[in-house]
């Protein structure tokens, strides 16, 4: 992505999903991905508000498991932005 000057946004949300691999063919390549996770993820980068910014990574806070402690060293670059509290952001 660097190469070629591009910037993504990124929604990662908690839940079941289910990848599937299919058929693929040469210039025709199918990905289907099912589950809550993957369509909470895709409508928060398209539809929540605020809006995702380029070049950020959220994490949609709702259905998070209780016992996660955010105050482990793996997650010590997520903040809470303001008092939204729908999303913690990577930093």
């Amino acid at each position: 992505m660097l190469q070629h000057n591009y910037i993504l946004t990124t929604c990662i949300a908690y839940g079941s999903f289910d990848y599937q691999g299919k058929l693929e063919f040469d210039g025709i390549e199918k990905n289907p991905i099912y589950g809550y996770a993957y369509v909470k993820a895709f409508l928060d980068n398209e539809k929540e508000q605020p809006k995702i910014q380029p070049g950020q990574c959220r994490l949609v806070t709702q259905n998070l498991p209780q016992d996660i402690n955010f105050q482990h060293s793996d997650f010590s670059l997520l903040r809470q932005k303001g008092a939204n509290a729908k999303h913690l952001y990577y930093y």
